[in-house]
């Protein structure tokens, strides 16, 4: 796996709805987008999520682009700049060189591949491997359906490997039947998740692979899906008999387990979790970096605040605005304010929002 690296800053001049430039920092932990529906904090999110995995598929929407992002790990710093009329040929700046990519190829499965190739005679460990992780845990059930729905879902190896946990690509691509067969318990992110859900036993199986014809004409092995069983007391239960809160815990387990110890992007990650279930989800994230947007004050209370300044890099705020969203941080006198109160214990984390006014 590739050395993990950080979104240290983000200027965003032009995306989508945005109607003034957004200048963002952010630290080692994770951030909060907070904000009224309609207030862009999904379209932030799938921004950061491109970004962050080098994936810009997403982006591809027909509406025009002007960002920059800088990143970075313990040896080395990145800033890319993006820009993108709409049409045409996408502009990509880094390390003092201008690229032009075409738009079929910037957007493509390579693309995100394609720009870092340029920077290797700029940077010394070129953020390749696992850093193109899983894509962002959605508000609703599509991740968990594409675990599981062959229609949905490809998994080619290695290309594809980046959307499983990587104690489990091993199994994934065993080539003995017999050894396939074998249902797989005891993973840590799934023991997580067996008792978020309150199973007594939560197991994979695995589908034989199936073999296609790749766009270079080469024949590829794909493998799809996945099943998963429970068993409560007498009972055993397959994934379609899940609720939708044990589909969310399992969907984001599994998330997590894929991204570490990347960034993980979540939008509404409490959505269908009980309380103890987010702090379990959460415990298994850690303290890495992470960008989660939610209207559950779940979530916002289990933000630990180190200091004023780690107030105002971990909290985002959305607004609406006529036309459109603005995206921005706490200014240094809210952020004083906030990790005071904070500190002083009365309230939870989501009071203190809603009285600065932030939520």
């Amino acid at each position: 796996m590739s050395e993990r690296w950080v979104l240290r800053a983000l200027t965003v001049r032009r995306f989508r709805h945005l109607v003034e430039p957004a200048e963002l920092v952010f630290g080692d932990a994770p951030v909060v987008l907070v904000g009224l529906n309609g207030s862009g904090k999904s379209n932030l999110l799938a921004l950061i999520d491109a970004i962050v995995r080098f994936d810009y598929r997403e982006l591809d929407d027909g509406f025009p682009f002007d960002f920059t992002a800088t990143l970075d790990n313990s040896t080395d710093t990145l800033t890319l700049s993006f820009r993108w009329s709409g049409s045409g040929e996408v502009g990509v700046e880094m390390g003092g060189n201008s690229y032009l990519f075409r738009r079929f190829h910037f957007f493509g499965a390579e693309g995100g591949q394609a720009v870092l190739a340029q920077t290797i005679a700029h940077i010394r460990s070129p953020p390749f491997g696992r850093v193109q992780s899983a894509p962002h845990l959605d508000e609703a059930l599509e991740r968990f359906w594409e675990l599981v729905n062959p229609s949905d879902v490809a998994l080619v190896v290695p290309d594809g490997a980046w959307r499983v946990p990587a104690g489990l690509v091993e199994r994934v691509v065993d080539t003995q039947p017999e050894r396939r067969r074998d249902p797989i318990q005891g993973l840590p992110w799934l023991e997580v998740a067996r008792r978020a859900c309150g199973f007594d036993t939560l197991e994979i199986e695995l589908s034989g692979p199936t073999e296609r014809e790749g766009p270079d004409g080469h024949i590829q092995r794909a493998y799809t899906p996945f099943t998963f069983y429970a068993r409560q007391g007498r009972a055993r239960f397959h994934h379609q008999s899940f609720s939708f809160g044990q589909k969310r815990i399992l969907a984001a387990c599994w998330t997590i387990a894929c991204v570490r110890p990347g960034a993980v992007v979540a939008d509404e990650l409490v959505n269908g979790l009980h309380h103890d279930a987010v702090a379990a989800v959460l415990d298994l994230m850690g303290p890495g970096q992470a960008f989660l947007a939610s209207q559950n004050p779940l979530l916002f209370d289990h933000l630990e605040l180190a200091s004023a300044e780690d107030a105002r890099t971990r909290i985002v705020r959305c607004e609406r605005r006529p036309g459109g969203w603005s995206w921005s941080q706490p200014d240094p006198a809210v952020s004083e304010r906030l990790f005071a109160s904070y500190q002083a214990g009365f309230q939870h984390v989501s009071e203190l929002l809603r009285a600065e006014g932030l939520w």
